[in-house]
């Protein structure tokens, strides 16, 4: 017979035509591939009838098949071998080296495979919380005087964790994650503008020196582009980790303040900015194949401090200033057409915005609108073209930090009111932290930080997130 699945693809014992005769075994093979199709359609067929009576589903049926197949392969080649994979992950070494090394979203497939493996996996799932997405807080000042300490934020177990500090004092450092680790460079330490460097091992939980920047730099921009640490602010200059060396770049065709720096598609972009008393509005991006610099279309307008974001492999630039007043619009640039298209205003002007994005949307928080810090949000969806305003923050934010984890945008410390230089600021850091949920809308009250924060340096990392790649840069 057939059998349920026609899983018998030509007969058994077939009858052999005469040797002599080519034309009768072409017609034989022509009437056993025949007999196959038919076979493999009435196996289709079944399925599809068991699949709508909700009685069998196909990925049961291919689980089946391959056990039948893999059973049979044993018999062929028998093994004396009893242990499975949860046996080899036993030890918890072996387990978490792992962990460790595939990452968690195979952690999980692996937890998800067998009951067996989500034993192995759950013994040493307080050891790989290390390799769950976190936020890292370094340095920063309080409003009073730069900060040594470091801190980091576990979503999951919604507590801050203080860290070991940092080797010297740092505001308003580069930070960026590059091969499994953090680094910090650069900053004001409260007396001068810094050149030292130095990077974080989680999973070690120690800081160590690195060899300094050829320049001192203070709200510089870093990012990792293949597997380097670039680091601009007036100069440009990247980290070779393998080799721990620092690597002059060529030099700009514009020295920037306040310029926005990402990496997008293995390249580094610099947009915008000001030069002295003039806000810039040309665009040059550097490739580490070639070794130089390009110039790109310049955007619509000059835009100093504007929150940037890359997104859907776009560079977003939004609001800012252009020297003379605080800006709404926006736009945004594609690698693949070389140009700047204009995209619908933001619903108030803001410079040194918050910029992320998450749930298929762009996403701009607080920063300044030329009277007061703003507490207010608002996102770009990309698919119908508009922006939404969102309920605001529970505090107004300037000089904040704002990441993505797990879907969510979280942002903590920043300032409440404009510092001495621009007005008469006396509220200092804040310590208070709040995340926003963009399938309810709401933003949720988090923990507060160990101790006020504004100018932070920040970063997301674990074994399987990204560092936050965009970033403001200070004229040296």
């Amino acid at each position: 017979s057939i059998g349920f699945a026609g899983r018998k693809r030509c007969p058994t014992n077939p009858p052999r035509p005469p040797a002599c005769d080519p034309a009768m075994q072409a017609g034989q093979r022509l009437s056993w591939h025949a007999a196959v199709c038919e076979l493999w359609e009435a196996k289709d067929t079944l399925l599809d009838c068991l699949a709508s009576a909700g009685l069998l589903s196909k990925e049961t049926f291919d689980a089946r098949l391959h056990r039948r197949r893999f059973a049979a392969a044993r018999r062929a080649h028998p093994c004396d071998l009893r242990s499975s994979f949860a046996d080899a992950l036993g030890p918890i070494g072996t387990a978490l080296a792992t962990a460790n090394f595939v990452g968690m979203p195979a952690v999980r497939a692996m937890q998800a495979a067998s009951r067996s493996l989500s034993l192995s996996i759950g013994a040493i799932t307080s050891e790989l919380r290390g390799n769950s997405p976190m936020l890292y807080v370094c340095g920063g000042n309080d409003g009073r005087e730069a900060l040594q300490s470091a801190e980091r934020f576990d979503p999951v177990a919604a507590a801050w964790e203080t860290l070991p500090p940092m080797s010297q004092c740092r505001s308003a450092a580069a930070a960026a994650v590059v091969g499994w680790r953090l680094y910090v460079c650069g900053g004001y330490c409260g007396q001068t503008r810094l050149r030292s460097a130095e990077r974080f091992n989680p999973h070690e939980g120690s800081w160590e020196v690195l060899p300094p920047m050829s320049q001192r730099r203070t709200n510089a921009a870093a990012a990792d582009v293949n597997g380097h640490l670039y680091v601009c602010g007036g100069s440009a200059e990247r980290f070779d980790p393998a080799a721990e060396v620092w690597e002059a770049l060529p030099p700009m065709h514009s020295r920037r303040d306040v310029a926005a720096v990402v990496s997008l598609a293995g390249q580094l972009y610099v947009c915008g900015g000001s030069c002295g008393n003039e806000v810039l509005d040309s665009v040059e991006r550097f490739n580490p194949a070639g070794g130089a610099w390009e110039v790109l279309q310049p955007l619509s307008q000059r835009r100093s401090a504007a929150a940037t974001a890359v997104f859907a492999e776009h560079l977003y630039m939004c609001g800012g200033s252009d020297g003379q007043e605080v800006l709404r619009s926006s736009e945004r640039f594609g690698p693949a057409s070389g140009a700047w298209q204009p995209l619908p205003p933001m619903s108030q002007p803001r410079r040194d915005g918050l910029a992320a994005t998450a749930a298929g949307c762009l996403y701009v928080c607080g920063g300044y609108d030329g009277k007061a810090v703003l507490s207010s949000a608002e996102r770009f969806d990309p698919e119908v073209g508009v922006w939404a305003q969102l309920p605001p923050m529970s505090q107004r934010r300037l000089g904040a930090s704002a990441v993505v984890i797990a879907g969510r945008l979280h942002i903590c410390g920043g300032r409440g009111d404009l510092p001495s230089w621009q007005g008469r600021g006396r509220e200092g850091g804040l310590f208070t932290a709040e995340r926003f949920d963009p399938a309810s809308g709401v933003w949720e009250a988090l923990p507060p930080m160990r101790c006020r924060r504004q100018y932070a340096a920040t970063a997301v990392f674990s074994g399987e997130a990204l560092p936050v790649d965009t970033y403001q840069t200070t004229l040296l």
